[in-house]
């Protein structure tokens, strides 16, 4: 009969459900034991959250083991770490089984890296979900108009349920002249929508720092209602005072 393994970490969730999977503000779990294979779940599953699910979001874990205690944030959908104490420490991409193997001492194994076919971006969109974070200090181009309506009629029709996309390519450029610009407060996360590319910066940063990600979006219709599609799984609504919501967060529009 085997033994089952035991309880080697101890892991807590901030404003996380207890698998990672899922924002869930002023919410968490401390300190709950865990199996190396149970840590490591939950650290894929906090890397493949979307960055607009973590607009306006501390969300975090912290892992002890017996090597030490790290704390890891997702930043532009790849996991960041710094040992704690994280004063003498500085935050460093990590994949989840080389967290694992620092927590327990053990090497981790080699990380397979799929090769990614190329592609035009403006001919085929991406077909995994957002990865990245709106607000990190860690870590473009610009689409010609003629180019953003040729990928609206090649893209996958991947989009939201209830929306439909919008496909007349008159209306595509009426709606890139009348949304295009800068969305966001300062001091905050800004959004830099540019004939169908969007990009997220971080205001307080240099202007020469590289954007938090940058992705593709469409036009839709929810009844009568213009709405912004990013990436086929998020939605930016427009405000009557010019602005755009994102849930429960609003970025107004900045001066044209």
């Amino acid at each position: 009969m085997n033994t089952p393994a035991p309880d080697t970490l101890k892991i807590t969730t901030v404003n996380l459900s207890p698998d990672g999977s899922r924002v869930v503000p002023e919410s968490g779990k401390a300190n709950v034991p865990v199996t190396d294979a149970d840590a490591l779940a939950v650290l894929r599953a906090f890397g493949r959250l979307s960055p607009m699910d973590l607009v306006e979001v501390d969300a975090k874990l912290y892992l002890a083991g017996p090597h030490g205690k790290i704390a890891v944030k997702n930043h532009a959908g790849k996991l960041f770490g710094a040992v704690l104490p994280d004063a003498v420490s500085t935050a460093t991409e990590r994949t989840p089984e080389e967290i694992i193997a620092w927590l327990t001492g053990r090497e981790p194994a080699p990380t397979p890296v799929p090769p990614e076919p190329a592609r035009s971006p403006a001919a085929a969109r991406p077909a995994r979900r957002w990865s990245g974070v709106l607000r990190s200090k860690w870590t473009a181009g610009v689409l010609g108009v003629v180019t953003a309506i040729a990928a609206y009629v090649t893209l996958a029709a991947a989009k939201p349920d209830g929306v439909e996309l919008v496909h007349d390519t008159g209306r595509i450029a009426r709606l890139h002249t009348e949304f295009n610009g800068g969305y966001g407060a300062p001091g905050a996360t800004t959004l830099w929508l540019d004939n169908g590319r969007l990009v997220g910066k971080d205001s307080t940063a240099a202007q020469t720092a590289p954007p938090l990600f940058t992705k593709d979006y469409t036009f839709g219709l929810r009844g009568q209602q213009v709405v912004l599609v990013v990436d086929g799984d998020a939605l930016l609504e427009p405000q009557p005072d010019g602005g755009l919501k994102f849930m429960d967060s609003t970025y107004p529009r900045q001066g044209r």
